[in-house]
């Protein structure tokens, strides 16, 4: 089993040449962007799992609804990573079509992440958006303090990032990910499965998280409506 695109880049590679042993896979942005699958029905057959394209827009327009007089947002990727780069190509048209200008800043690894950080605040950034590049996740702390410092809301594509520090999040339910993904393995190891003949499907469940006292930290007032419609409110 691999989880996120570069874990499966690497399991891929090490198999492709042997077409196995199975490869079932999730939280996965794009399989086809990462060079893995050519389509839903057209994946090599020994690979299987679930795309989770992260609702990008959806938790976008998150922010202009709890911030109406926001322009500009800061937004930190790895352009090495498909699954970034893929939904930075969703993020940037989303965030015009919502009247915000994306201030985008490259990085290639973790350490690099507040520095990256700092330098959009210095560019006039009234919040951050942190979809589900694994890079920058990996030192999500770094923004969180960044975003605490500066009282700049962090909004966030990973639901999980709310116990994290971001104030809201809005993403894929990754544990429901995680329970198909494993009912796909089991069915592989009872034989009940033909991988090759089986598509690739999209993981499609969402939760919405909000961190309230994060929220509070980064200057966000949270509303009642947005709380009733959250999955999880972080209350401490």
């Amino acid at each position: 089993m691999s989880t996120t695109t570069p874990a499966l880049q690497a399991a891929y590679n090490t198999t492709k040449d042997l077409e196995g042993p199975p490869i079932v896979f999730n939280a996965v942005t794009s399989p086809y962007d990462a060079g893995v699958a050519a389509a839903a029905d057209d994946h090599p057959s020994w690979v299987i799992g679930y795309q989770a394209l992260a609702p990008v827009e959806d938790a976008l327009a998150l922010i202009p609804r709890l911030m109406p007089d926001i322009q500009t947002v800061g937004y930190i990727y790895n352009p090495a990573e498909a699954n970034s780069v893929v939904n930075t190509e969703i993020a940037e048209p989303a965030a015009e079509s919502l009247g915000l200008t994306l201030e985008v800043t490259q990085i290639s690894n973790s350490s690099e992440v507040q520095a990256a950080a700092e330098a959009l605040v210095a560019r006039g950034v009234e919040a951050f958006f942190v979809s589900t590049d694994s890079t920058v996740v990996a030192s999500l702390e770094a923004i969180v303090k960044v975003a605490n410092d500066n009282d700049l809301p962090l909004f966030a594509n990973d639901p999980a990032s709310t116990q994290r520090g971001a104030a809201v999040a809005l993403g894929l339910d990754y544990y429901q990910d995680g329970l198909d993904t494993g009912a796909l393995a089991v069915a592989i190891l009872k034989g009940e499965l033909d991988i090759a003949a089986t598509p690739i499907e999209r993981q499609r469940k969402g939760s919405l998280v909000v961190n309230l006292p994060a929220a509070t930290e980064q200057g966000l007032s949270i509303p009642d409506d947005l709380k009733a419609e959250a999955a999880q409110v972080i209350e401490e």
